[in-house]
C-alpha cells in the first residue's frame, strides 16, 4: 500500500507540473515551484515505510522542482538560475515562517509546551531543527550546481534523456550528501550515514527517471 502511495504522489506531483505549464507557460513553472516549495517546508520530514526502509515522502517534491528547474533553464536560458533559487527560498521560508506562527497561537490557546511543536506540525522536535536548514541548503545547492551542469550537458550534446540522467545521478548524491551529513552528522554511526545517503541517493534517481516523462512532454509536445 506504501508503494502505491508514492506512486500516485510522484504521478501526482508530475501531473500538476504539465497542467501548470499548460495554462500558464513559463509563470506556471514558477507558480508550481512556489506551490511545491511550500508543501516541502511542512512535508519534509515525514516518511513512509517501503521494503523495510524508511523513505521520505518529501523526496517525490524535491524531485520535481529539480525537473522542473530543468525544463526551465531548458527553455529559457542559464540566466533563470537566480529567479529559480529566489523563488524556491521566499515560498520555502515564508510558508515555514507563517506555519510557525499559526503553530504558536495554537499552543497559546491549547496550553502546549513549545517544545513539542515541530512533533505535532512536523513530525519531529525543536532539537532536529536543522533538518529544516539542511533541506533548505540541499536543495539549494542542487538547483544552483544542475542547473550548471545541465545546462552544459545540453549544449554539449543536447540529447534529452542524457542531460537529465547525468544531472540527476550527480546531483541527487551531492543533495543526499548535503542534506544527511547536515541533518544528522552526530546522532548516527558512520555506517548509519552511509545507510541513510545511499537509501536516499538511489530513490531520488529513481523519481527523476520517472521525471523524464513530463521533461519530454514539456519540452518535445508542449508548444511544439
Amino acid at each position: 500500500m506504501n508503494i502505491l502511495y508514492l506512486v500516485l504522489a510522484i504521478l501526482l506531483i508530475f501531473l500538476l507540473m504539465v497542467i501548470f505549464y499548460k495554462f500558464w507557460k513559463k509563470d506556471g513553472l514558477y507558480l508550481y515551484i512556489c506551490l511545491m516549495s511550500s508543501i516541502l517546508s511542512i512535508i519534509l520530514i515525514g516518511s513512509i515505510d517501503i521494503l523495510s526502509f524508511q523513505v521520505s515522502i518529501g523526496i517525490p517534491v524535491i524531485m520535481g522542482l529539480f525537473i522542473c528547474s530543468n525544463i526551465i533553464i531548458q527553455r529559457y536560458g542559464l540566466d533563470e538560475v537566480k529567479r529559480i533559487l529566489y523563488t524556491f527560498g521566499l515560498s520555502y521560508i515564508i510558508t515555514f515562517i507563517v506555519v510557525s506562527l499559526v503553530s504558536l497561537t495554537f499552543i497559546k490557546d491549547y496550553n502546549i509546551s513549545s517544545n513539542d511543536i515541530y512533533d505535532l506540525l512536523f513530525g519531529y522536535n525543536f532539537n532536529n531543527f536543522r533538518c529544516i536548514i539542511s533541506n533548505f541548503i540541499s536543495i539549494m545547492i542542487m538547483i544552483w550546481i544542475g542547473s550548471g551542469i545541465y545546462y552544459s550537458l545540453r549544449k554539449s550534446k543536447n540529447i534529452l534523456v542524457i542531460s537529465n540522467v547525468i544531472t540527476a545521478f550527480v546531483i541527487s548524491f551531492i543533495e543526499s550528501l548535503i542534506f544527511v551529513l547536515i541533518a544528522h552528522i552526530g546522532n548516527f554511526s558512520g555506517i548509519e550515514l552511509f545507510g541513510m545517503i545511499s537509501i536516499r541517493y538511489i530513490f531520488e534517481i529513481v523519481v527523476a527517471i520517472i521525471g523524464l516523462i513530463p521533461v519530454y512532454i514539456l519540452v518535445k509536445f508542449i508548444d511544439k
